[in-house]
């Protein structure tokens, strides 16, 4: 029998059922962090979290939204991602195909300013 998930599809990196404060802020740092040495661009990656776990540290994905242009008119598609492993924030390059299915990923993502927005909400609420 398959393990239920505890971490809703619509969950984002704000909706996260991470209850120490300080570890919220941490990991969403280093979120913040990975979208710098993703090399994407900024303006149009998101980040969306892995929904096959506990939810406290999830694996996250930065990737592009389905379709987008970059700033030089080229197409990007949601083919171009990187996955990092929720725990230490590495980048993991080897996956197993069930790895990579849309229903372990959430459905909702949010944006490099969201997610900075939100590291700062946090970073106030200490």
């Amino acid at each position: 029998m398959a393990k239920e998930n505890t971490i809703p599809n619509t969950s984002t990196l704000a909706t996260l059922p991470i209850k120490d404060v300080q570890k919220r802020e941490e990991y969403v740092r280093l979120v913040v962090a990975n979208f710098y040495a993703s090399k994407l661009d900024l303006r149009q990656a998101v980040v969306r979290i892995g929904v096959q776990g506990e939810g406290d540290k999830p694996h996250y994905k930065i990737e592009y939204p389905e379709s987008t242009i970059d700033s030089f008119g080229e197409k990007k598609s949601a083919a171009t991602f990187k996955i990092y492993h929720g725990a230490n924030h590495e980048e993991m390059t080897a996956f197993t195909i069930s790895q990579l299915k849309p229903e372990n990923w959430s459905a909702n993502t949010m944006s490099f300013q969201e997610t900075s927005e939100f590291l700062g909400v946090l970073r106030k609420s200490r």
